[in-house]
């Protein structure tokens, strides 16, 4: 059997057949005509409101961009489940599409959104878009995650994207979970969703007090966050990784240093080769992201390891690290000053 290669025009010209399709039916038109993307000099809820009597509808997004929309967005496509997982939370529930990744899919069931009816916008755990999928969703508005230099991180991949709706930036690389709460909730706000989760706020309040607590009574405990693979230990650099890191320092989490090792194939991670693992100066482990148990012998021979200091953190709360939510960051924090309170300082060499 001869498989004959896609050729790319026959996908452009997909695109187009759809985006042409949506419009006639008068929704893709009126999103696009109509909306207006203003540059601002700062973000904030100065520039955030719900439709009015002139019947227009703005945000002003992480970018310090303004989004003015004809009426209030009813169709919203999420290009990544973290942003789904935290606006959930907020109470909002017009959202017709997400990442819907495999291994984000505790992020999505663990902060009980419904993603029935939900559209796929991505390829697996890839950065690809299914751009016709998206199309076909028909989204008034969509959300991107945008890098500290401002890119967006779907966006910035495939052009076609910003032809469908415009373009809402969260920036999920700055700033602890409070932060990101406040955003999601400010984006409620707009969509005229009212109220804060002041019982949650309290919980995580609760939570993070006694971790403070724990963290200082044992100041010189080394911590890490890790994942393992085949060519070695992949530590969370904790100057270069967003959201729970920060949230963790904050309450006196004693990071071990590490800066992100040079070169493409490193993902932004420290790696170090299983035969240097032993070497690290770190005192308990805290893996995130990757398979566990971690089966390789560098790993089993680590002083943390040995000394029963390594835990599998994507078990802790339902929802995991990357679903920004008082209720969900509270159960995380109340593990972490657990395993923090039985840890030993100086189990890992000086």
């Amino acid at each position: 059997m001869t498989i004959t290669p896609l050729d790319p025009a026959d996908t452009d010209r997909r695109f187009a057949e759809i985006v042409d399709e949506v419009t006639r039916r008068g929704f893709l038109g009126a999103s696009i005509g109509a909306a207006t993307l203003v540059g601002a000099s700062g973000c904030g809820a100065d520039g955030d409101t719900t439709s009015g009597s002139s019947g227009t509808w703005s945000f002003t997004d992480d970018l310090g961009h303004t989004i003015t929309l004809p009426h209030r967005p009813t169709r919203i496509a999420s290009m990544w489940d973290s942003i789904t997982a935290s606006l959930w939370a907020a109470g909002v529930r017009d959202i017709v599409a997400t990442q819907l990744a495999p291994t984000q899919a505790h992020v999505l069931s663990g902060s009980h959104v419904a993603t029935s009816g939900m559209a796929k916008v991505k390829n697996g755990d890839t950065p690809e878009v299914r751009i016709e999928e998206l199309a076909k969703a028909n989204p008034d508005l969509i959300l991107d995650s945008a890098d500290a230099d401002g890119t967006l991180s779907s966006a910035s991949t495939n052009s076609r994207i910003a032809q469908i709706a415009p373009i809402v930036a969260f920036n999920e690389s700055t700033g602890d979970v409070e932060t990101q709460i406040r955003r999601s909730e400010r984006f409620a706000a707009a969509l005229g969703i009212a109220g804060a989760d002041d019982a949650g706020r309290a919980q995580y309040r609760s939570a993070f007090e006694r971790l403070q607590r724990v963290t200082a009574a044992k100041p010189t405990l080394r911590v890490a966050f890790c994942w393992g693979y085949d060519d070695g230990l992949y530590i969370y650099p904790p100057n270069d990784f967003s959201v729970w890191i920060p949230t963790l320092r904050s309450a006196g989490v004693n990071f071990m240093p590490a800066k992100p090792t040079a070169g493409p194939d490193s993902g932004g991670f420290h790696v170090v080769a299983w035969e240097r693992a032993l070497d690290l100066p770190v005192d308990l482990l805290l893996e995130k992201g990757g398979p566990w148990p971690i089966d390789n012998p560098g790993w089993r021979n680590m002083p943390a390891v040995r000394a029963g200091q390594a835990y599998d953190t994507d078990d802790w709360g339902a929802a995991g690290w990357d679903a920004y939510s008082y209720a969900n960051y509270a159960t995380l924090l109340d593990r972490t000053a657990e395993v923090i309170g039985r840890s030993r300082p100086g189990v890992g060499p000086r």
